[in-house]
C-alpha cells in the first residue's frame, strides 16, 4: 500500500496499489500536457490528491461552467503561486478544495485591488484639488494684474 498526503482523522491517506493504477492510467489518458506533471505531483504529495480533476483538454477558463481542468490550466499559467498555496492548504484531497482555495485568494487579491484603486482614486481627487487651487491662485492674480 502506498501513502500520499494527508487525510482528515489521520496524518496520511492510504491509496491501493489499483487505485494508484487508476489514477495513473487516468492521468495517460486524458492527454495532459507536460506543465502538468509538476503540479500532479505536488498535489499527491501534499493533499493526496491523485486522480486528475474532470474536463477535457479543449476546455476554456472562459466557459459559461468552466471545468475544474480549465480552471486549474488557467492557474498553472497565470497564477503559480497561488495554485501552491492553495494545494498545500486544501482542506480535503480533492481538485475541488483546491479550487475553492483559488478562488478564495482571488477574492482576496481582488479586495485589495480595489482598495488599491480607491486609495489611488483619492490621491488623484487631492491632485486635482490641489492643481484647481493652484489654477484659481493664478486666474486671481492675473485678475488682479489685469485690474491694476
Amino acid at each position: 500500500m502506498a501513502y500520499h498526503g494527508p487525510n482528515p482523522g489521520s496524518s496520511r491517506r492510504r491509496v491501493t496499489r489499483q487505485q494508484l493504477d487508476a489514477s495513473r492510467a487516468a492521468w495517460d489518458a486524458g492527454d495532459f500536457s507536460a506543465e502538468w506533471k509538476p503540479w500532479r505531483h505536488m498535489a499527491a504529495m501534499t493533499a493526496g490528491i491523485i486522480d486528475p480533476p474532470a474536463g477535457d483538454p479543449y476546455d476554456s477558463w472562459a466557459d459559461d461552467s468552466p471545468s475544474p481542468r480549465a480552471i486549474l490550466i488557467r492557474a498553472i499559467r497565470e497564477t503559480p503561486k497561488a495554485l501552491e498555496q492553495a494545494i498545500c492548504q486544501a482542506r480535503r484531497p480533492t481538485w475541488e478544495a483546491v479550487i475553492e482555495g483559488l478562488l478564495r485568494t482571488r477574492d482576496r487579491l481582488g479586495e485589495a485591488a480595489d482598495e488599491r484603486e480607491r486609495e489611488w482614486q483619492a490621491v488623484r481627487r487631492g491632485e486635482m484639488t490641489h492643481a484647481g487651487s493652484i489654477a484659481r491662485v493664478i486666474l486671481d492674480s492675473l485678475s488682479r494684474a489685469d485690474a491694476a
